[in-house]
């Protein structure tokens, strides 16, 4: 009688180490406390699945960025604020993601750690600057061709009036 009593005693204490086992699985597909691999430290990566940014994504926010800020003609404004805060930059980031899930509510998870993880590293922020800069250096480099193509076709213009017997007219008569 003895075995019998104690044969369903190692089935039930087998069953509990089995579920115990499972729900230990499963609390470590999890993550600690159950919050979806939050706390999980098996892997590297941070709160939205990212530990750093892909080379062309860094690429396409650098760049976008510097257009838009060039587009608005704040780069001279933009490139002393990037300047100033390039030392906090990185507890600027900490304070992107802790205050992701608020921001989560109106931006994209994606586009908060994005933001993040760009300004983690200074050297986002120098070459931000640089960028707008180059972009800057082109835009004026542009505008003062088309004022010498300006100039040159007025003068080219004022050439042709000379040639065809026509006399300019002064630059202080409007009519």
């Amino acid at each position: 009688m003895s075995e019998m009593q104690s044969n369903p005693d190692k089935e039930r204490a087998s069953s509990d180490r089995e579920d115990e086992s499972k729900v230990e699985e499963q609390v470590r597909n999890m993550g600690t406390l159950g919050l979806g691999g939050v706390f999980d430290t098996s892997h590297n990566m941070g709160l939205y699945g990212m530990d750093e940014l892909p080379v062309e994504r860094r690429e396409f926010l650098l760049n976008y960025a510097a257009e838009k800020i060039t587009k608005a003609g704040m780069s001279v404004p933009a490139v002393m604020a990037l300047e100033m805060i390039r030392p906090l930059s990185f507890i600027g980031s900490q304070m992107v993601w802790g205050a992701g899930p608020l921001a989560a509510v109106f931006i994209n998870d994606r586009y908060i750690s994005e933001i993040a993880l760009l300004l983690e590293d200074r050297s986002n922020l120098e070459e931000l600057c640089i960028r707008i800069e180059a972009i800057e250096t082109v835009k004026k480099a542009e505008e003062k061709l088309a004022r010498q193509e300006a100039a040159r076709k007025k003068a080219q213009a004022i050439e042709d009036a000379l040639a065809r017997g026509e006399k300019p007219k002064p630059w202080w008569r409007f009519w």
